[in-house]
C-alpha cells in the first residue's frame, strides 16, 4: 500500500481542472462561442501528471470568455454561481474551479494563473489555492513530506511547460503565466505541487 502511494499519491482521488487545459477527445471551449464543438487531439502536462499520479479527472469547469475577466461567465455555458450565496460572483478565470472545490465537488483542482486568476477564486469561494511564484525552489525545511528535492517537480519552477494550454500565452504572459493547484484542504497543496 505505502509503494502504491508512492507512485500513485491521488489514487482513485477525482479532480477537475480549467475550461483552458487540453484533454484528449473533450470539448474543450476556453468560453468561446467559437469553439464550442471542437475536440481535443492532445492532453495538456499539468493533468496528464495528475492522471499519472491516480487522480481521475471528472470535470473541466467554467471559465470566462478567453480566461479575460474576473467573474466566470461566458456564452456556452452561462454564468458559474457561487456555492454559499448565488447572487455573488465565484471569480474567475478559475472561478468554475473554485466553485466546484468549495461545494465539495472535487477536493483538488489545476487552475492557471496570471493576474489573480486562481487567488481571485479561491477568495471568492473559501478554498485554497496559489499562484507559485517564477523561481522558487524547493527548500530543505519545506513544511511537506518531501524528501529529495532534486526529483520534485515544482510547478514553482516553470518546468511545466504550457503546451496545450488555450489560449496559447504570447509574449510577456508566457513569462508570468503559472499553473497552479487549487484545493480544498490546504494540507493537498504541498502535494499537488509535488505530482505536478
Amino acid at each position: 500500500l505505502f509503494q502504491l502511494f508512492q507512485r500513485r499519491p491521488f489514487f482513485g482521488v477525482p479532480f477537475s481542472c480549467k475550461d483552458s487545459f487540453s484533454v484528449e477527445g473533450q470539448i474543450v471551449t476556453c468560453g468561446s462561442y467559437y469553439r464550442r464543438n471542437h475536440r481535443c487531439e492532445n492532453t495538456a502536462l499539468a493533468v496528464q501528471r495528475v492522471r499519472e499520479a491516480g487522480g481521475i479527472l471528472i470535470a473541466i469547469t467554467n471559465v470566462p470568455e478567453w480566461c479575460c475577466w474576473i467573474e466566470s461567465d461566458n456564452c456556452v455555458y452561462g454564468r458559474s454561481n457561487n456555492p454559499y450565496d448565488t447572487r455573488r460572483i465565484v471569480g474567475g478565470s478559475s472561478g468554475g474551479e473554485g466553485a466546484l472545490i468549495s461545494s465539495a465537488g472535487t477536493p483538488i483542482g489545476v487552475g492557471s494563473d496570471i493576474g489573480g486568476s486562481i487567488r481571485i477564486p479561491s477568495f471568492c469561494n473559501g478554498i485554497f489555492g496559489m499562484m507559485p511564484t517564477p523561481g522558487q525552489r524547493c527548500r530543505a525545511n519545506f513544511h511537506a513530506p518531501i524528501t529529495d528535492c532534486q526529483r520534485t517537480r515544482f510547478w514553482a519552477s516553470g518546468i511545466v511547460p504550457l503546451d496545450n494550454y488555450i489560449p496559447v500565452p504570447v509574449g510577456y504572459k508566457k513569462q508570468v503565466l503559472r499553473v497552479g493547484p487549487m484545493c480544498r484542504y490546504v494540507e493537498d497543496m504541498p502535494l499537488l505541487l509535488k505530482v505536478c
